[in-house]
């Protein structure tokens, strides 16, 4: 594994097989115009035709390559974005692969799509796997 920086910047997110990270909907409860703090929106591995989610990455500690990634944290074993305590995140670049690892900051767990060819979503798992990071383009 490397220690390759991702540089900031808007990316969308693909599993190894090409499924697309985003959110499948968006849920408006009947609950009047807002609602405080927004419920978490699950990240979900869906098939590449789906339009990709852009995340915004950020280092912030280049020492031990942490990364925060919009809003992204776990939340009880599940990918979600929900704007409460910034979670970050170690991204390692795996050269064998042309992908970067997504672990939390004692290396212990990470993120991890479905099996191969199921749409489903992104779990925090003890052994994780590493996801294609690409730069959006303006």
């Amino acid at each position: 594994m490397s220690s390759i920086k991702l540089p900031n910047g808007e990316y969308t997110i693909r599993t190894l097989d090409g499924r697309v990270l985003a959110y499948p909907f968006i849920v408006k409860p009947d609950l009047g115009d807002i609602i405080i703090p927004p419920p978490p929106k699950p990240v979900y591995a869906l098939p590449s035709t789906f339009q990709p989610e852009r995340f915004s990455v950020s280092l912030v500690d280049p020492e031990r390559r942490l990364y925060q990634i919009s809003a992204l944290v776990d939340d009880g074993g599940r990918l979600v974005e929900w704007i409460v305590s910034p979670q970050r995140w170690v991204l390692t670049f795996v050269p064998e692969q042309d992908a970067y690892l997504a672990q939390d900051e004692s290396l212990g767990s990470g993120w991890a799509a479905p099996k191969e060819g199921k749409f489903g979503q992104v779990r925090y798992v003890d052994y994780p796997e590493p996801l294609c990071l690409t730069s959006v383009v303006h």
